[in-house]
């Protein structure tokens, strides 16, 4: 058709050659090694909040931004007070815009965690709470201003030129009665934690399960709901623990999961060389 109108400055994608970027989301219980598969990225810079790299001590590949330091954070933007608590909210938005912004393309921005990133928001807000006409806290302030504080992270991880790697703690998810219903969630509260997963291409659940010690076990693992198939030798090699780490890419009636990969298998091994191996390659 001749009339097709382009707008001014856009272009069709067969025309786009950039480099598409990655923002991966890893959720996860405690210890299923989330942390050990983003640094399997390229040139990682990591958002450090947890303080947990000891295992990673020596990497030169390797680079730490210390938001556990509240010294380092004040640097940034001074805290309210000589006994307020390091503003680590307002610190991080200023690193992702003043520093994150400079990452190239062949950098990872990890950011470990999002727990803390959460927990940074209100104990900021608690120190200037908004007031009812009563004289209480205003609850509904406290989230809505944490839903645009969210919304203002997840503008700032799409402006950046280098991948994302943005770990999160999971927790059970539980019905209207309190009760524990089976599936689990990111441990966010609020609408935040429901919509978290738009910001970022992928979303995955990471899972660890322990490697087969005999053929029985073996022969177990193929015909589990894990499916390894043709990959099963790569997954018992994957690394020298008695461990497998994966990421679980596609939803079910327990995690809800999304991917931009292309072909991949439910279950992969959580690594940057799978990721890439699924990765849709830009002619």
């Amino acid at each position: 058709m001749s009339d097709i109108y382009t707008p001014e400055g856009a272009s069709s994608l067969d025309k786009d050659t950039s480099n598409p970027q990655i923002r991966l989301g890893l959720q996860g219980y405690p210890g299923t090694g989330k942390t050990w598969s983003a640094l399997t990225f390229p040139n990682c810079v990591v958002a450090n909040f947890d303080k947990g790299l000891v295992a990673h001590r020596g990497r030169k590949d390797v680079v730490q931004v210390p938001f556990w330091d509240g010294a380092y954070c004040d640097s940034i933007i001074q805290r309210d007070g000589q006994e307020a608590p390091p503003n680590r909210r307002d610190a991080f938005l200023v690193f992702l815009a003043r520093e994150a912004s400079k990452l190239v393309t062949e950098q990872t921005l990890v950011i470990d965690s999002n727990r803390q990133i959460e927990m940074a928001f209100h104990t900021q807000y608690k120190l200037n709470p908004v007031l009812t006409k009563k004289g209480k806290e205003d609850g509904f302030e406290e989230f809505f201003q944490k839903i645009n504080y969210f919304q203002r992270l997840g503008t700032l991880y799409k402006e950046l030129n280098c991948d994302l790697v943005y770990l999160c703690h999971e927790v059970d998810d539980v019905d209207d009665e309190g009760n524990i219903n089976g599936k689990v969630k990111v441990a966010l509260t609020g609408q935040s934690g429901r919509t978290i997963a738009s910001d970022f291409t992928d979303w995955f659940r990471q899972i660890a399960i322990a490697k087969p010690a005999s053929s029985d076990q073996r022969q177990a693992l193929i015909d589990s709901k894990y499916n390894p198939g043709k990959d099963i030798d790569s997954w018992l090699e994957m690394n020298s623990t008695n461990t497998i780490y994966l990421w679980q890419t596609q939803s079910d009636e327990i995690c809800k999961c999304k991917t931009s990969l292309v072909n991949a298998p439910k279950y992969i091994i959580a690594n940057c060389d799978t990721f890439t191996k699924y990765k849709r390659k830009v002619e």
